[in-house]
Order: structure tokens, then C-alpha cells, then sequence
């Protein structure tokens, strides 16, 4: 219990410096988030059922910085003693208010939690006047994935499961980004073996990541807590 409140105040204090057990029973339209600026990077977001088993996040990001924005995109996937890109993963809680949060960012380690490879996403560039799209399909009802999040009963450290199904009534998508003020690598940015993604370590990722997040948006959403 204590790691889950340190993890869900440590989302609060994020997003406040970065930025200054049933079917739902409606199911409308695609609901359309705000439109927000975080020092000039345009975050625009929609999410809307595909089927009955899917909640589709669509969303786009428009730097209009000067300099190149890294998107924490794609979050990484512990496989194959090595950590490795999971194009369709989000992290995903509900807070204390009882609202979906939805995000892709760097998440810091907890002061009681001991990693030896801290969880680091992988991270997409997107040039001055650019813009990047992508579309997020999440399986339903949503289950709670955080990293460092663990039963207070396991022995074993083993990622906690999720719990009592529940439904919400509103969601919010957040990403994080870097947007280096010198050069990629000096910050210790790197390029992967496709060439199309970068990586950067867990201590420059964390200090200089910024967060741009949503307004909530109005859907119904079944989730296990």
C-alpha cells in the first residue's frame, strides 16, 4: 500500500512541475480531449471504443519548439533478459480522484524500491514544426500497469495484477518529452540498432523530463483497481 501511494503522489507532483465490477453501460461516440500546450509542444488526444473489447487512444503531438522534442514513446517491455520496445503498452491507474490516467512517460523509482535496471521508455524524435501521431489499442476492461507497482504480499517482487473491477467515468492521457537544451550527446542520447528510436539512462531521462498532460475526458471505462 505505501509503494502505491508514493507512486500515486509522485504522479501528482509530476504533473504539477512539469505543466507549472460491471460493463460500462453507455458506450457513445469518440470523446475528444482538450487540446494543451506544454512550452509550446501541442498534445491533442481522442479516445472511442473499437468493438467491445478495445477503448482506442488516438493522439498527436506538434512541436513547435525550436530545437528537436523526444516523445517517451514507445514504452519498454521487460523480454528476453533485456528490455525492448512495446509499441501498445500505456501505463495505466486510477487516481485518488477515481480518474483514468493513461500515460507514457519516465516514471521515477521509488525511495523503497530497489532496481537493478530502472523501467526507461524508449523515446521518438520529432523535429522543430513536426508532428507525430500515433493510435494506442487497449484491451477492456483496462488493467492497472505501473512500474515498481507490487503486491504487499509477494515475496517474490513479482508486478501487482490488478484488482476489483470498478467502472470510471472520465480519462486522462499524458505524455512525457525531452527537449534537450544541448546537444543529444551530451544528454546521452542514443539511436537503437533500428535507427528510428533513441534511448537515454534513467538519470538524465528523469531530471530533464517534461510532462504535457490532458483535460479529462468524459467516457466510460471498465478498469480493475
Amino acid at each position: 500500500m505505501r509503494r502505491a501511494l508514493f507512486i500515486s503522489l509522485g504522479l501528482a507532483f509530476l504533473l504539477a512541475a512539469a505543466c507549472a465490477a460491471a460493463e460500462p453501460t453507455a458506450r457513445g461516440p469518440a470523446s475528444t480531449g482538450d487540446v494543451l500546450m506544454s512550452d509550446q509542444v501541442e498534445l491533442d488526444y481522442s479516445l472511442g471504443y473499437r468493438g467491445d473489447k478495445s477503448l482506442e487512444l488516438t493522439y498527436a503531438v506538434v512541436n513547435h519548439l525550436k530545437v528537436d522534442v523526444y516523445l517517451f514513446t514507445p514504452l519498454s517491455e521487460f523480454r528476453d533478459q533485456d528490455w525492448e520496445p512495446a509499441p501498445n503498452r500505456v501505463y495505466a491507474h486510477v487516481d485518488e480522484g477515481g480518474v483514468l490516467q493513461l500515460s507514457k512517460m519516465l516514471w521515477p523509482v521509488p525511495e523503497d524500491v530497489d532496481v537493478y535496471m530502472p523501467e526507461v521508455p524508449y523515446l521518438t524524435r520529432v523535429a522543430p514544426g513536426a508532428k507525430f501521431s500515433e493510435v494506442i489499442l487497449i484491451r477492456v476492461p483496462v488493467r492497472t500497469d505501473l512500474p515498481y507497482l507490487f503486491d504487499d504480499d509477494e515475496d517474490d517482487d513479482e508486478p501487482k495484477k490488478g484488482g476489483a473491477l470498478t467502472t470510471v467515468d472520465a480519462v486522462v492521457f499524458s505524455i512525457g518529452y525531452v527537449a534537450p537544451d544541448k546537444s543529444p550527446d551530451e544528454l546521452g542520447l542514443k539511436k537503437d540498432a533500428t535507427g528510428k528510436l533513441f534511448s537515454i539512462d534513467y538519470g538524465p531521462g528523469v531530471v530533464n523530463q517534461k510532462i504535457v498532460n490532458g483535460k479529462k475526458t468524459a467516457i466510460k471505462v471498465s478498469v480493475y483497481r
